[in-house]
């Protein structure tokens, strides 16, 4: 198998869609974005603004996770992980984000952004939450 790298989120999430809810995730008043208005940039064409700030947007929950990860390391938070492969670059996530867009519009009308790509990435990426050892710091 390949290496993966892992992710951990500072949250509790059981899925979504059909297959569970999100459940409460702490977020900045003021700082929600509904994941209908990422949508919106995701889909224009690559290299104008509001692509860019989809990338941006979606880059910066990446980061947001990494912190989650060191959080709960040093303070012992519940967390649900994620592994990407090692290969993976900021493109192959907004890939998958858009892709998920479009089979799950309700989740997309209903969710913030972050909570939705959290939970994008958690099921399409489930690793064994007992891999300590290769938690990326």
């Amino acid at each position: 198998g390949r290496v993966r790298k892992i992710f951990f989120l500072s949250m509790f999430c059981a899925g979504m869609s059909g297959v569970a809810t999100v459940s409460a995730f702490p977020e900045i008043p003021g700082n929600r974005i509904e994941a209908s208005q990422l949508r919106e940039s995701c889909f224009q064409s690559d290299q104008t603004p509001n692509y860019l700030f989809c990338m941006s947007y979606i880059g910066g929950v990446l980061d947001g996770i990494a912190v989650g990860n060191l959080g709960s390391q040093v303070h012992e938070f519940p967390y649900l992980p994620f592994c990407g492969p090692d290969d993976a670059t900021l493109k192959s996530f907004v890939d998958v984000v858009k892709a998920e867009m479009l089979l799950r519009p309700k989740d997309v009308e209903e969710l913030s952004a972050a909570v939705f790509i959290r939970a994008v990435l958690t099921e399409k990426y489930p690793c064994d939450p007992w891999i300590t050892d290769k938690v990326v710091k």
